[in-house]
């Protein structure tokens, strides 16, 4: 008896250190998706031109593929 009640008291222990850490994970999480937000509006100019580089390459790989030239 006593060794289920230890059991028992182990895992709500753990429960509560879980709920405990669990909103500090979240807001870490939170914060970094706010830098990632913030950066990547200070490069947004640069990133935009870059983007459009790429799309362009993808765009000629895929009608070269469509014509038979790229074999890959």
């Amino acid at each position: 008896m006593s060794r289920r009640r230890d059991h028992k008291c182990i895992f709500y222990k753990n429960c509560f250190y879980f709920f405990q850490i669990t909103p500090q994970i979240m807001y870490i999480y939170h914060y970094i998706l706010l830098y990632c937000k913030k950066m990547a509006r200070c490069s947004a100019v640069g990133t935009q031109k870059t983007v459009m580089q790429i799309a362009e390459q993808f765009q000629q790989e895929a009608k070269q593929k469509a014509n038979g030239i790229l074999v890959v």
